[in-house]
């Protein structure tokens, strides 16, 4: 497996992050609406601001693969936008961008951090779970 390189995003992945995020929740059969899916998405450079918000991409050689969130505007820390496409799931792209948002989330100084996932994703809340989520 090769090395992924996570990084801050910036606005230029976005067209890329919304195509990997639609094909997503297209796969499951529902309707992406991009103003209602992803309206941090649409500002990004509002809203991913020091403090409020931390978005990450997961690049390859291939390019870019999947990403995850850290948003802190919220009284808990919580995980979001955690997402890998389809050809690369299965892979540990996931666990890896959630393991580093965890620690990331511990170098800020918090303690907890709440996850944010649809039901949908049953596949995706079984590594959640393996790595501590608890569903609610």
């Amino acid at each position: 497996m090769e090395t992924p390189i996570i990084r801050p995003a910036k606005a230029e992945d976005i067209p890329r992050l919304i195509e990997i995020i639609q094909t997503t929740i297209e796969s499951y059969d529902y309707i992406f609406e991009l103003e209602f899916e992803l309206p941090d998405f649409l500002d990004f450079d509002t809203y991913y601001q020091p403090g409020h918000a931390e978005l990450y991409v997961i690049e390859t050689e291939a390019g870019i693969i999947g990403c995850g969130a850290l948003k802190l505007d919220k009284p808990l820390p919580y995980l979001s936008r955690i997402y890998v496409t389809e050809t690369e799931r299965g892979k540990g792209w996931g666990k890896r961008i959630v393991q580093f948002l965890m620690q990331r989330n511990q170098e800020l100084g918090n303690k907890a951090l709440e996850l944010w996932s649809d039901t949908k994703f049953r596949t995706a809340h079984a590594m959640y779970e393996k790595l501590g989520f608890v569903f609610s």
